[in-house]
């Protein structure tokens, strides 16, 4: 927990300040006011609270079962990447969406069990994350240029 959470926050940091030092210089910025939507915390809690009763009811209930929770993530982590593709307009996270959605089946099917299966899941998910965004970085550079230099 203490990586995913420090990691988090690192990455937030670190995309922040590439963002001021090579994205503003070349767009701008534009702040716009964010709406707060009861709804969507409504709904994001009630799913975190679903799938985290069916990890527990699946643990206690069907111990063997927890082979499935790498698929299981590659399902939540799919739909939370589809959900950001539809969201934002980003076709790339519709392929990171199916690419996390095979990877976890992937890690299931191959038996490589919950904490083996779960490392293996989200190391991979993570790479092909970084490589996306990456490429997509390296892409807008090429194309764009700073405003000083117009």
């Amino acid at each position: 927990m203490v990586i995913v959470i420090g990691g988090g926050l690192l990455a937030r940091w670190a995309v922040a300040a590439a963002k001021e030092r090579l994205t503003y210089p070349r767009t701008g910025y534009v702040a716009y006011t964010r709406e707060r939507s009861k709804h969507r915390r409504l709904a994001t809690g009630l799913i975190a609270g679903e799938v985290s009763g069916l990890v527990v009811f699946l643990a206690v209930g069907h111990p063997a079962s927890l082979a499935w929770l790498p698929a299981l993530q590659g399902l939540l982590g799919g739909g939370v990447l589809l959900y950001g593709g539809v969201w934002l307009g980003l076709y790339r996270y519709w392929a990171l969406a199916a690419f996390s959605v095979g990877v976890g089946l992937a890690c299931s099917l191959a038996g490589l069990g919950d904490v083996l299966g779960s490392g293996v899941f989200f190391a991979a998910l993570g790479l092909a994350v970084a490589v996306s965004g990456l490429s997509t970085l390296a892409l807008y550079l090429r194309r764009t240029a700073p405003a000083a230099a117009r």
